[in-house]
């Protein structure tokens, strides 16, 4: 099963978007007004990245960029590098998000910033583990634990990552084991941080043939999701609460899922999602229409051709 994009940015994530996994640490307080610029830009590009328009994000974090530049503030500039890396990890742009994810572990480093340096190698992770190099992702992730541990500091989404990994590989067991300690032991997390556990929870559970559990964690995630206008991130919730009920033999209920999830990436503009679902749709209902119902089909034809009046990327 597909990992979830941790767009956790830094208003994150993480990124995917990413917030909890993408931030790259507060900072301080100023009067110059590039840097206030800046971080008005960041937040913009927070908004787009969480909606799931990664266009817009990326414009808004280039400006950004431009802005702590002339304000002279690295650690600002280390979290749009952070963002901009979470938003090409989710794209599939490997090689892009290392450079910019280096870049801003460069920036850490110089700053003797613990934290950041967490933060930056579990997204490192997160890339490897979606390019499909599991050991390139576990020396991140050992390298991220090893500060942390010197550092004293708590990172939950390391923990996640690390049970991301261990399905990778196909223990399943492992996975839901670590993943059901570290819920125990967080507490309250953010809203970012909350969904990224639920999903991965949802995914352990499904590995696992235990669709209730799965179908359960990834309602959760969908109503984290949905309370902080994730849309891309609500859409794969919805897609693998359709995989769960098509598992379940509740075909009906799978559709409804899946055509959910399609209507909101229609109207992203998310053209690769957009098939995915289309496929999965159309293996349940045998109509290569992809359409069970007119209306939806006549909606999701005009939004396929940029015919809508709110779009959430325009």
């Amino acid at each position: 099963m597909p990992m979830k994009p941790l767009a956790l940015f830094a208003s994150i994530a993480f990124l995917v978007g990413c917030s909890a996994c993408a931030a790259g640490g507060k900072t301080p307080v100023t009067t110059n007004h590039f840097y206030e610029e800046g971080a008005q830009a960041l937040t913009k590009g927070d908004r787009s990245a969480t909606k799931g328009c990664n266009t817009g994000a990326i414009k808004y974090y280039f400006t950004a960029v431009e802005l702590f530049t002339l304000a002279d503030a690295p650690e600002a500039l280390a979290t749009c590098y952070n963002n901009i890396g979470t938003l090409y990890t989710g794209e599939g742009k490997r090689a892009d998000a290392l450079a910019y994810y280096r870049e801003a572990q460069a920036i850490h480093t110089r700053m003797n910033n613990l934290q950041g340096n967490i933060r930056v190698l579990t997204n490192i992770a997160t890339a490897y583990l979606a390019d499909g190099t599991p050991d390139k992702a576990e020396a991140s992730l050992n390298q991220a634990d090893t500060l942390a541990t010197e550092g004293q500091i708590t990172w939950p989404q390391s923990t996640i990552t690390r049970a991301s990994l261990m399905l990778h590989r196909g223990d399943a067991t492992g996975a839901l084991a670590l993943l059901l300690d570290l819920k125990t032991t967080i507490g309250a997390p953010e809203a970012s941080l909350a969904a990224s556990l639920h999903f991965t929870l949802g995914r352990s559970f499904f590995a696992l043939t235990h669709h209730e559990e799965a179908l359960a964690e990834f309602s959760k995630a969908l109503d984290v999701d949905r309370k902080r206008g994730a849309l891309h991130l609500m859409a794969t919730d919805l897609r693998e609460m359709g995989r769960c009920l098509a598992a379940m033999d509740r075909k009906d209920e799978a559709i409804w899922h899946l055509e959910r999830a399609l209507r909101i990436t229609t109207l992203l503009g998310a053209t690769g999602e957009q098939k995915v679902l289309q496929e999965l749709v159309i293996e349940l209902t045998g109509n290569t229409e992809a359409a069970p119902l007119s209306v939806s089909g006549y909606f999701i034809e005009r939004w396929t051709h940029g015919d809508s009046f709110a779009a959430p990327c325009d």
